[in-house]
């Protein structure tokens, strides 16, 4: 219930770092506030829209910050009141430099504090992460070695309890602890938003051939570990790979959008300094299409170019399926809107704008190094450690139970139902800590999360296998 309820808050409430940006970017265009507004909501993207549009309206009605839903959020809701009024102020100041240097104190505090929201996060959240990993990775050590003392005093032990416990009880901590430290999370500038294509049946059908080597192990008469293995290879591949199926173009598509975003400052603050020297739009579109060849963002320069070549409304002009990033494809609209000025004035707002977004570029990079220690470390964890780990548990136990003479005596599957349930729980522990890692990062990314646990998951389980087979190695000596 908990899980639902954050995501319910996470798409209610709105990245209001971007959505100012965005005000204070159209405020370089329009001094009128209210036609600055209404831009400002069509410029964002569609999942951001709607709560875009909601928080401008409550900033045009005048209502204070602090007493609504949506700025409750922030640390400190005073720096989202103190740009407000920047903003305000601006828009009665005459065009020049005391103006600008409004606009861009505005935009800096929002931006300044979202990095101190980050770091304040980052910092709190080490002990949480600390009692994840006591109960992800510790817990089923200790209960590994619990469960053959439970049976010395009497208690009973069987395949079906080990499973339960780490297949079922374990990992349900695991989500709900990292959906605890997901709700913490401040709202962190997003990545580009692709839409997801829906799971048809030929996505499903690249999982089959994974089903004969469950099938091969049947037909062979395999029993024990080797039919175990069988079992977990057979599942984990099929999900991997209708994970990764599924995936592939969007989060190809998702990686041009994010090179055309990030290219973007740089391009405007191009084509703004060619403006300003008085070069007509079609001669700096040309250029700018040119000395971007092969990128992103080039052909998108390349296609408005075109456009207005064969007299077409570039306005009127959607971004369509050709184009992936529609952030990218809105600011060359705003660039041949602000063309229709004389060029030197275009110029110099263009140039503005382009340090408005090089400003949140690197806020997004020093948001990024300030998560790096955690999600890096956790993906150490998911891919590696934890498998490693969990397999070498599940030799020890196995040997536990052999010169125990076999204390799972209720169960018919013994010491391979064991690893089954200790390898099932490393794949899915796996999964858990990269879904936390890219959450971490990049919030509710979709495409990425699945592609991070298709891959993981099968990696996760291949470090387990080898690591089971060469702690098999390693402590045969105990058996003896």
């Amino acid at each position: 219930m908990r899980f639902l309820i954050w995501k319910r808050e996470k798409e209610e409430h709105p990245d209001i770092a971007q959505h100012l940006t965005a005000l204070a970017v159209e405020l370089e265009m329009h001094q009128n506030l209210e036609v600055a507004l209404v831009r400002a909501a069509e410029s964002l993207d569609e999942k951001a829209k709607p709560s875009g549009k909601k928080l401008f309206r409550f900033l045009l009605s005048s209502t204070p910050l602090s007493e609504h839903q949506l700025v409750e959020e922030p640390d400190n809701p005073s720096v989202i009141r103190r740009a407000w009024c920047l903003l305000q102020r601006s828009t009665k100041m005459r065009e020049g430099e005391n103006r600008h240097l409004t606009l861009n104190q505005a935009v800096g505090m929002v931006l300044n504090d979202l990095c101190e929201s980050t770091k304040k996060f980052v910092g709190k959240t080490h002990l949480k992460i600390l009692l994840l990993y006591g109960i992800g990775v510790l817990a089923p050590l200790i209960l590994a070695g619990l469960i053959p003392a439970w049976t010395l005093i009497g208690g009973s032990a069987n395949t079906l309890h080990i499973a339960l416990i780490y297949c079922g009880i374990l990992p349900v901590l695991v989500f709900w602890l990292i959906n605890q430290i997901l709700a913490e999370r401040p709202p962190l500038i997003q990545p580009p938003q692709i839409p997801l294509p829906p799971l048809t049946l030929k996505m499903v059908g690249f999982a089959l051939p994974s089903l004969g080597i469950l099938v091969a192990a049947r037909i062979g008469g395999l029993e024990g570990f080797p039919l175990v293995f069988a079992g977990l290879w057979t599942a984990v591949l099929a999900v991997g790979i209708v994970l990764i199926i599924w995936v592939k173009e969007p989060y190809l598509r998702r990686k041009r959008a994010e090179e055309a975003e990030s290219e973007l400052p740089d391009a405007l603050l191009e084509i703004g300094s060619m403006l300003k020297e008085g070069l007509p739009i079609e001669e700096v579109l040309n250029k700018t299409a040119k000395t971007r060849s092969g990128h992103e963002l080039g052909k998108m320069v390349r296609r408005i170019h075109a456009t207005r070549l064969m007299g077409e409304d570039i306005d009127q002009s959607p971004a369509g399926d050709s184009v992936v990033s529609e952030r990218a494809w809105r600011h060359l609209q705003m660039v041949i809107r602000l063309a229709k000025r004389s060029s030197e004035a275009a110029g110099g707002c263009i140039i503005r704008i382009a340090h408005h977004l090089k400003r949140l570029e690197e806020i997004k990079q020093e948001i990024k190094l300030a998560l790096q220690e955690l999600t890096s470390s956790m993906r150490s964890v998911a891919l590696f450690f934890a498998p490693l780990v969990i397999a070498i548990t599940a030799r020890m136990h196995e040997i536990i139970e052999k010169r125990g003479g076999g204390f799972l005596t209720s169960t018919t599957s013994g010491s391979a139902g064991v690893v089954a349930a200790f390898g099932a729980y490393s794949v899915i522990l796996s999964g858990l800590l990269l879904y936390f890692a890219v959450g971490l990062e990049l919030g509710d990314d979709r495409i990425v999360k699945r592609l991070a646990v298709g891959i993981g998951c099968i990696i996760a389980l291949a470090v387990f296998t080898l690591s089971w087979m060469a702690g098999g190695v390693l402590l045969t000596f105990l058996a003896v």
